[in-house]
């Protein structure tokens, strides 16, 4: 087994401490995307796997954590490669006994965080009356866009025809899925070059074997995340958002013209890649996945406080647009007919959308007194602070 660190420009020693591990005896430090994507040479599948923190310790999480990842990795061979987008050496560290358990992929890694802005002097922690305001600084993008930007310009550089995957943790999946996608590129390709190709499941929470997930948490985020009773017809018209970030199957060759015209201030990037793909001119579609069997999600959410985190990070999410009243995300819109219809006659649905709707009027409140208050709202995700203003769609990113 061997593993490759391409290094982003953070701290070389980490990457020298990381290439001294018994376990990752083989390693390649590249400064850049092409030297990464040499290194990387023929590739089918680019699986770039976004490490923001170590593996988990112990308990639900990790098991969760694990049998997710296994099945991504199980969907590959020895025609892929694993690219580890990885906040730090101690992040990929933790998967080594993972990589252990795949001796035929190829491993490969980059340690990427997002870069400070220039003016490092800022009084807005101030006004906003944060903790500490003096230790904030703010970074010029999220870091899930210092990796999708590796991770892209990587693809750009790649020999060959292949594709980039770039999945989120909760994305559950095998090699079915894969063909499936690959299938629908090349049906939809323009101009003889093969389409982007998303999945979109309604199974935006599920449970995993041998992991306790509260049957009630599953229910209220599917509830939550699923108030469109008419998504499936939508994504089948192609007249919805066609990329999404939960999973996607990039041709390499869509990726260089599709990153350079994205916009990567803006939060929902899976929304700015979209819109890049349709300015350049590219095809792209999503797939209606109904079988969970083939694709579905589960994200680390085991409460109510945990789903409630992911509620006020997604209401974020929209709140440039201005609306009145604040706040045009899907999920502060009312159910539709079916949806109605759905809450009367399962008596467990209407608990599941009871406890969604009243976390997302929590959450809805909080934001109103706090853009109130301030003029504007933020929400913590890993480590960095994101904060968003009414009418305006660049997200600041501030960190300790």
């Amino acid at each position: 087994m061997s593993l490759c660190i391409a290094k982003g420009g953070y701290n070389l020693d980490e990457a020298h401490e990381l290439c001294n591990k018994c376990v990752m005896n083989k390693l390649i430090l590249s400064q850049t995307p092409q030297d990464a994507a040499n290194d990387i040479g023929a590739c089918h599948y680019l699986s770039a796997e976004m490490m923001y923190k170590p593996r988990p310790l112990s308990g639900e999480a990790r098991r969760l954590f694990d049998a997710a990842l296994r099945a991504r990795l199980s969907a590959l061979d020895h025609h892929d490669a694993v690219l580890l987008l990885s906040r730090s050496a101690l992040v990929v560290e933790s998967l080594a006994p993972i990589i252990r358990d795949y001796p035929d992929l190829r491993w490969f890694a980059a340690l990427m965080n997002p870069k400070p802005a220039g003016n490092t002097n800022r009084s807005e922690p101030r006004q906003w009356a944060w903790d500490q305001p003096e230790g904030w600084r703010r970074y010029e993008m999220t870091d899930r866009w210092a990796r999708i930007t590796f991770a892209m310009q990587t693809a750009a550089h790649m020999r060959g025809s292949g594709f980039l995957l770039m999945p989120a943790h909760d994305a559950i999946y095998g090699r079915d899925l894969l063909k499936q996608l690959e299938a629908a590129a090349n049906y939809y390709a323009c101009d003889g070059l093969p389409a982007a190709i998303s999945p979109y499941t309604e199974w935006q929470h599920s449970p995993v074997d041998g992991v306790k997930i509260p049957v009630e948490i599953i229910d209220a985020m599917n509830a939550a995340f699923a108030r469109d009773s008419s998504m499936r017809r939508k994504i089948e018209r192609d007249i919805v958002q066609a990329f999404w970030g939960k999973m996607n199957l990039m041709p390499y060759v869509l990726c260089g013209d599709t990153f350079n015209a994205a916009s990567k201030t803006v939060w929902e990037d899976d929304k700015a890649l979209d819109h890049a793909l349709r300015e350049c001119g590219y095809c792209l579609r999503a797939l209606w996945i109904g079988k969970p069997d083939l694709y579905r999600q589960s994200p680390p959410v085991f409460n109510r406080a945990d789903l409630r985190r992911v509620i006020e990070r997604t209401l974020h999410y929209s709140l440039n647009i201005p609306t009145t009243p604040l706040g045009a995300s899907s999920l502060n819109r009312p159910l539709d007919t079916l949806g109605s219809l759905h809450r009367l006659y399962s008596p467990r649905f209407a608990r599941a959308n009871a406890l969604a709707e009243s976390l997302i009027k929590d959450c809805m409140t909080d934001i109103r007194t706090r853009i109130a208050t301030y003029g504007v709202s933020w929400v913590d995700w890993g480590d960095y602070r994101y904060v968003v203003q009414v009418g305006n769609p660049d997200v600041e990113v501030w960190g300790k």
